[in-house]
């Protein structure tokens, strides 16, 4: 848990200053009057102070940074004089407008110095070209002032290649395995041979049963004759007799 949060003064960084140049082309045509510094809420409960105000650790705080005149050949630079109290790990993102483009961080480096790190957070759908943008912040009792360019280059997305081959599916894999086993090939050529063989067996499988019952009726219808014709010569003789 930061120090901030037990409400020690000395280990709070101090701002009386903050400061951002942002290096573009066509100044006039792309960025407002104004930038919106953005302190995020503090999950550890760290306090935030602006002005004098105390903020609740699970709530923002806004900063409007004001457009400072510049010779346009040297960019923009907007800047607050708002006197803001930060513990160590406040987080902080600028915007232009609803446009997210940069964010950072405050905190300590193992000599107990304040630093802070940025980064650009621009994406390819945002129609704002930045060079690269330079944050300046002034502290109490500290004579330097804390630096961090940053250089705001967009980073492209990968884009999935059109030539690579889908996976194969393991049931179109066990289909074509069974196929292979049996001979085949898995092609329409063979797959119609093998149905229309199929049903050259069913037709005569059928013929061999239509020519059983055949032959069992003419058996039949045989036999019978031959019983009556033997039948109709007895009764012949008993009748000569």
């Amino acid at each position: 848990m930061c120090r901030g949060f037990q409400h020690n003064e000395r280990d709070r960084l101090r701002i009386k200053a903050f400061y951002i140049h942002l290096s573009v082309s066509c100044t006039r045509k792309i960025l407002p009057d104004f930038l919106t510094l953005h302190y995020l809420p503090r999950i550890n409960g760290s306090p935030l102070e602006i002005n004098g105000s105390d903020i609740k650790p699970d709530s923002p705080g806004f900063v409007t940074l004001h457009r400072v005149l510049l010779e346009e050949s040297k960019g923009v630079v907007y800047g607050s004089r708002e006197r803001v109290k930060v513990c160590e790990g406040v987080r902080f993102e600028i915007y232009v407008g609803d446009v997210k483009v940069l964010k950072g961080t405050f905190g300590k480096d193992e000599g107990e110095n304040w630093k802070m790190e940025c980064k650009c957070c621009l994406t390819e759908s945002d129609d704002i070209k930045v060079k690269d943008a330079e944050i300046c912040v002034s502290v109490e009792g500290q004579a330097a002032v804390m630096r961090e360019k940053v250089a705001m280059a967009v980073a492209r997305r990968r884009s999935r290649s059109t030539c690579c081959q889908l996976e194969e599916i393991p049931e179109e894999r066990e289909r074509d395995f069974e196929l292979e086993s049996d001979g085949c090939c898995g092609c329409s050529d063979c797959i119609g041979d093998g149905s229309n063989k199929g049903g050259e067996m069913d037709v005569e499988m059928e013929a061999v049963a239509w020519a059983l019952d055949v032959g069992i009726w003419v058996m039949c219808l045989g036999v019978g004759y031959f019983v009556s014709r033997a039948s109709s010569k007895s009764l012949r003789r008993k009748r000569l007799i």
